[in-house]
């Protein structure tokens, strides 16, 4: 066993895990439509606040006792 990996159970925390994967769900969507022919301005405003109100949550994210 490596020195830095843990014995026994590992907890997750699965409300930090589904934040995050729905950060890059949303980077992904925004990478798409920037290299579209069209760039819709609304849309493209709406999942940037939106990504970044989901940074906001992980910053504040407390994990459970």
């Amino acid at each position: 066993m490596r020195y830095f990996e843990t014995m026994g159970r590992v907890t997750t925390d699965r409300a930090l895990i589904d934040l995050r994967a729905a950060r890059d769900d949303l980077s992904i969507k925004i990478g798409l439509l920037k290299d579209g022919d069209r760039i819709d301005p609304g849309l493209l405003g709406t999942l940037q606040r939106n990504l970044w109100l989901l940074d906001g949550r992980i910053e504040r994210h407390k994990s459970p006792a």
